[in-house]
């Protein structure tokens, strides 16, 4: 990437800038068989951007720990409570967490906004950021899963993991969503109080394919 220049960035200190942002932010935290799928994933025409789009944004959220945050304690909630919040209540939030100069928490703030409208949490306007009804593809709700799956987790973790929250997903809304990922063949799943049972019916590698128009 640096030294054949595929996308033409004319600084070399530029595209070592990009590189060092790709691997800290979507290569480092996989193993070699998660980082293939995950590849294939972003690299295949067949399957819909906006699931792309999720997924990154899933994958933003392992990396930055500051985005992880914005997104759990202060995005969810407030998706789940109140439907809407302030652009200055995100800024407050962030300045609570991190020790940066106002205008780098403004920016970050704007930043965080214009990336998440994008993939459809909410519509700004003005000060005010009102959330849509917003539901995540089934698509990107089925590589989570197999993604926990395959990282040894067991039912009730997946049922808790935290990475649904990244999508805006509550334990009610991913019961529901499992039971339609079963429907389709991919998982056997059955819960009964603290009881669940989830067994993937294909193997990881095969995801991909599973995500395809």
């Amino acid at each position: 990437f640096i030294y054949k220049n595929p996308f033409g960035i004319k600084s070399e200190n530029s595209r070592k800038t990009y590189i060092n942002w790709i691997i800290k932010d979507y290569v480092k935290g996989f193993k070699a068989k998660e980082l293939m799928v995950f590849a294939k994933i972003i690299a295949d025409d067949r399957i819909n951007p906006q699931i792309k789009r999720e997924i990154l944004f899933w994958k933003n959220c392992l990396s930055d720990e500051l985005m992880r945050s914005i997104t759990t304690d202060f995005i969810f909630e407030r998706y789940q409570k109140v439907k809407l919040f302030k652009k200055q209540e995100l800024e407050d939030f962030i300045s609570e967490r991190v020790s940066l100069k106002p205008v780098t928490i403004h920016k970050c703030a704007i930043d965080y906004i214009a990336l998440t409208e994008k993939i459809g949490f909410f519509s700004s306007n003005n000060e005010i950021c009102q959330f849509n009804f917003y539901r995540p593809y089934i698509e990107s709700v089925i590589f989570l899963v197999f993604y926990l799956l395959n990282s040894q987790k067991t039912p009730l973790q997946i049922i808790k993991a935290e990475d649904f929250k990244y999508l805006l997903i509550s334990e009610n809304e991913l019961i529901k969503a499992l039971k339609e990922i079963q429907s389709k063949g991919l998982i056997s799943f059955a819960i009964s109080g603290d009881v669940i049972r989830m067994d993937p019916k294909i193997e990881f590698e095969a995801v991909a394919d599973a995500l395809e128009y």
